[in-house]
Formats: structure tokens, sequence, C-alpha cells
């Protein structure tokens, strides 16, 4: 069973991919480490074909980036709920330089904070104001939806919910459009096939089960069209035929009067 679990995880290290369902997005900083130090063993070593080495020194990369600059970015979104019966959360949205400032409080910078970070950084961060806070805070992920949604766009939602529920934010599929082709992209690399969105849709997962991160494009290909030029070809037509269908029937009544 050990020997199963290091040869899966060496096999993910060789093509800079996770091995397991879960992605990293939620992860510890001793958990991104860990990976990390994988998977600069892994390419040490020269494995894998020239794609999955391409693919292996992105992922390195974007993990020591990570591990130093944090997780947030100007334009990120969190709820603190801070125990008030009959208080709704704030809103706290992430300024320039990547700091925050919640009441008439100074700023504070989230800088090198991850995700897995946040509470302990927001805790400490009110403390300095609060004596013993009792706070919850909840990071919404910022998804961009293209294509044929009902209302495109980019959403904070709640990575806690299903992606079905997250498709509904942007107003879910057009009817005329195709809900199974639904793919979810990270730059220029297609992260879930629409296969792979499918299942997920089915299995109820929700957007950290998947590991999506602020920034990711849900996409959905746009309604056909018929274009100007085609609808009026189109129109013509119709028109026409409906033209002869009438001197048709007039010539019919015609020959039945006689």
């Amino acid at each position: 069973m050990l020997l199963g679990t290091v040869a899966a995880v060496a096999a993910g290290a060789q093509t800079g991919r996770q091995s397991g369902p879960m992605s990293l997005a939620y992860a510890t900083r001793a958990q991104i480490t860990h990976r990390l130090d994988s998977l600069v063993q892994v390419d040490q070593q020269g494995l894998g074909k020239p794609k999955d080495k391409k693919a292996r020194a992105a992922e390195i990369a974007r993990l020591r980036s990570r591990l130093t600059d944090g997780d947030f970015q100007t334009g990120d979104r969190f709820l603190v709920d801070f125990g008030a019966p009959g208080q709704r959360p704030d809103t706290v949205i992430v300024l320039d330089s990547v700091k925050i400032a919640m009441v008439n409080w100074p700023a504070t910078s989230l800088h090198g904070v991850l995700r897995s970070e946040l509470q302990g950084a927001v805790e400490k961060y009110v403390a300095a104001f609060v004596r013993e806070p009792r706070i919850r805070v909840y990071p919404l992920t910022r998804l961009q939806f293209v294509g044929g949604f009902g209302r495109p766009g980019v959403y904070a939602v709640d990575p806690t919910r299903p992606l079905s529920d997250a498709l509904m934010v942007a107003g879910g599929t057009q009817n005329s459009s195709k809900p199974d082709k639904v793919t979810i992209h990270r730059g220029d690399d297609e992260i879930m096939s629409q296969k792979s969105v499918e299942q997920a849709i089915a299995e109820g997962a929700t957007v950290q089960d998947l590991g999506l991160e602020s920034g990711d494009q849900i996409e959905v290909p746009r309604p056909r069209q018929v274009n100007s030029f085609g609808r009026g070809r189109l129109q013509t037509i119709l028109f026409s035929v409906s033209i002869v269908t009438a001197v048709l029937a007039f010539v019919r009544a015609s020959y039945a009067g006689q």
C-alpha cells in the first residue's frame, strides 16, 4: 500500500499534476512545501517528456511564488463574520498593494498570506483593536464566466458551494447553448475538460473540492446565432414562400368556384 502511494506521488510529480482529486489551492504551507520539494527532486533527475518537464517547471515557479507572495491579489474578496446576532458578514475587498482595511482601522497587508492562513491573519489584525475577537473568515473565489451564460462576467463565489451553484450565479447556461460543453481554464491551460466538469457537477463537487482559484475562467460555447445577412435572406425566403402559397390557394379557390 505504501509503495503504491509513493509511486502515485512520483508519477504526479513527473507530470506536474496532482495525484489526488484535491489540488493545493487551499493547502497549508507545509503541504505546499512538501509538493514543491517533490517536484524539485524529480526535476533534478530530468524525468519525464518535454511536455511534462514544462508543466512541472511551471508548477514549481507557481508554488514558489505562492510561498513568497501569498495567494491574494487586488480585487479578491472574503467575508468576515463577527458573530453579532442579526448582523450580516462584512465583505472585505483586497486593495492595491494587497492590503485590506476594516471599519476605520489602519490597513494591513496580506502579502505572503496563503488561503489556508487567512483566518489566522485576519484574527491577528482584528485582535489589535478588539479584545479576544471571535470571528469567522470565509474566503471567496473570483471566477470569470464567459460565453453562453445568462449573465457572463466576474463573480466572487463561495468555494464551499457546489460548482453547479457557481454556474447559476452567472445566470446559468442559456437555453440555446450547450450546458454539457463547459470547460475550465487557468491562463492558457485547460484544467478541466467537458467530461470532467460534467462529472463534477453530477457528483456535487464544490469549487474548493476542484481546487479552483481566483482568476480561473469557466467557459461555455455561445449559442449559435444567425448573422444579419443570413437572417435577412431567411426572412426573404419565408416571405416568398408565403406569397407562392397564397397564390396557389387563390388559384385552387378559383377552380373550385367554376
